[in-house]
């Protein structure tokens, strides 16, 4: 299976299914399951969106860890700034965590029972498919 590092708290906000779009600067061809990882790094304005959300977050967050698992079903270029310019099939304008310049589309999030501790890596890579089995 392929999977994603997120910093946090955007993992978190995937897996408890606040935030469906994942944003990129490039394409990416992969489509079907993939495993969200939780990075040990944190970026504050995940925090502080989540907020302006009224979205409450937990106070231990996972770090180092695979914590859901989605379907990635799209990857669509999209410009919130000149969004009649892209095709938005996604009603990504009304997305307040769709800034682009590549939007994953995520769909059908399952967040994990427990997080399962592994290392990340940049790009998409490969975790054992076997953690998933039950």
């Amino acid at each position: 299976m392929k999977a994603l590092t997120l910093r946090q708290p955007w993992a978190s906000l995937v897996a408890l299914g606040h935030k469906r779009v994942e944003n990129r600067g490039r394409n990416v061809t992969h489509r079907g399951p993939l495993a969200i990882h939780a990075g040990k790094q944190t970026d504050p304005a995940g925090f502080a969106l989540a907020e302006q959300l009224g979205i409450q977050l937990p106070d231990d967050l996972p770090a180092g860890a695979i914590v859901a698992v989605t379907d990635l079903a799209d990857c669509v270029a999209y410009d919130p700034d000149e969004p009649a310019l892209f095709a938005d099939p996604y009603d990504l304008a009304a997305d307040p965590f769709a800034t682009g310049p590549r939007c994953l589309i995520l769909r059908h999030t399952r967040a994990l029972a427990e997080p399962i501790p592994y290392r990340g890596q940049q790009s998409l890579f490969a975790v054992p498919e076997e953690f998933f089995n039950e």
